[in-house]
């Protein structure tokens, strides 16, 4: 019975890690276009505004992030800094 609840428990949580992983200064994404790799501090760099991506939490998750989030929080700003904004540019292939 306890080797079963482990192998459930060990399984919940290597899928949620499959889904994203944090390091210090990285999230990875694994999404259906590839895996997408965002460096916190370049980002912080480039825009001092927390509320820019935070919104008004300032600290931790993006609220309500998905897909179309993403898309219209990255792609008007990298088009504007000089950032990439084709798919391959930022989601590398699933190997």
């Amino acid at each position: 019975m306890r080797k079963t609840i482990f192998i459930a428990i060990f399984c919940a949580v290597a899928a949620s890690a499959h889904a994203e992983s944090i390091t210090q200064n990285q999230i990875i994404y694994d999404t259906s276009k590839g895996k997408l790799v965002f460096t916190h501090s370049d980002h912080q760099e480039a825009e001092k505004n927390c509320d820019v991506c935070h919104g008004d939490k300032k600290y931790g998750k993006i609220p309500n992030f998905n897909k179309e989030k993403a898309h219209g929080l990255c792609i008007p700003c990298h088009k504007e800094k000089g950032g990439p904004t084709k798919c391959d540019e930022c989601h590398e292939k699933l190997k």
